[in-house]
């Protein structure tokens, strides 16, 4: 073998390990990528468990005392949105940290 076939057989050799290497890292960021996207999913449970049981408190509230309905309405949406919009929050930051470059 002479010093030409060698040389371009080294830097082949080396040109492999880099890029499997790089490959290595892409692949860890991208499964780093899915793992925060998913877990930041997780308050969108919660915030569901939460408008279930914010709903059934609000109808155990009505069932006991009907008249208090006009009163607890006007509270009632505007918490609503609020927990809404915590189930929400986490959806965009998940989908951003997903599908975002």
């Amino acid at each position: 073998m002479d010093a030409a076939t060698k040389l371009i057989n080294d830097r082949t050799a080396d040109l492999t390990a880099k890029s499997l290497q790089v490959m290595e890292m892409e692949s860890t960021i991208a499964a780093s990528k899915l793992l925060a996207g998913g877990l930041v999913f997780l308050p969108a449970l919660g915030a569901a468990i939460g408008l279930g049981l914010y709903f059934a408190a609000y109808n155990h509230a009505v069932a006991r005392n009907p008249e208090a309905r006009v009163y607890l309405d006007s509270k009632f949406w505007l918490i609503l949105a609020f927990i809404e919009a915590l189930g929400i929050i986490p959806i965009g930051l998940g989908a951003a940290i997903i599908f975002g470059g």
